[in-house]
This record gives C-alpha cells, sequence and structure tokens, in this order.
C-alpha cells in the first residue's frame, strides 16, 4: 500500500509540474480512447503515452460475467494492445481492480489499471 500511495504522489507531483508547461506538453497528457469487442464484451482502452498509463473498462451486458474469461480476454487484448504501441514490458495492479454489477440495465464493468514500460528498448535507443 505505502508503494501505490508513493507512486500515486509521485504520479500527482509530475503532473502537477507538467501542467504548468506549455499547451503544447498538456495535450501529449491527454488520454487517447479506443475500444475492442472481445467475445461478447467490449474492452474499452484509456492510454497517455507519456505517463504509460493504460485503464481498461471491460464491459459485458445481458450474459453472465465470469471472472476469469474477462480476465483472460483482457491479458489477451493489452498484449496485442502493448505490442501495437512498442512497448516492451507492462504492469497490471489488482489491487485497484473495480468489478461493478448493473441489475436495471444487466450489465457488469470490469475496470483494471495498468503502467506500460520500456518502450526505449524497442526503439533501439541504448
Amino acid at each position: 500500500m505505502k508503494k501505490l500511495l508513493l507512486f500515486v504522489l509521485i504520479i500527482s507531483l509530475s503532473l502537477f509540474f507538467l501542467s504548468a508547461q506549455s499547451t503544447e506538453t498538456s495535450e501529449s497528457l491527454k488520454f487517447i480512447e479506443s475500444s475492442v469487442k472481445a467475445g461478447n464484451a467490449t474492452i474499452d482502452f484509456s492510454f497517455n503515452d507519456l505517463t504509460g498509463v493504460l485503464r481498461l473498462t471491460y464491459t459485458l451486458e445481458t450474459f453472465t460475467f465470469d471472472l476469469d474469461e474477462a480476465d483472460r480476454l483482457i491479458r489477451e487484448a493489452v498484449a496485442t494492445f502493448v505490442k501495437e504501441n512498442g512497448y516492451f514490458k507492462y504492469r497490471v495492479y489488482p489491487e485497484e481492480d473495480d468489478i461493478r454489477y448493473f441489475a436495471k440495465t444487466r450489465t457488469t464493468r470490469y475496470k483494471k489499471f495498468y503502467i506500460l514500460y520500456d518502450k526505449a528498448r524497442l526503439e533501439g535507443s541504448y
């Protein structure tokens, strides 16, 4: 928990100092949104290349939610996303997982949080 709080503090301070810079820099802090269909579900990606933050939302409507199946589909989608965006490694933060059930719409929403890193290795910067 202390590592997570330290990580959040570092990211917050970084974002604070970066927001004080020009609007060109603030444009790089925006999240790029995309989505893919995975079986009967939709996986929405929200990604920032500058920080490597990847937020995923797995949404399943009118079907029975299976956590193992959802995790498998998410892992496959993340692996594809990582390769397409030129990253070498990624880390999931399972303590940030959030599952919500909406009975009225018969929808399940499962959120996960990743950090992508080590892009320079693939670009040959070393």
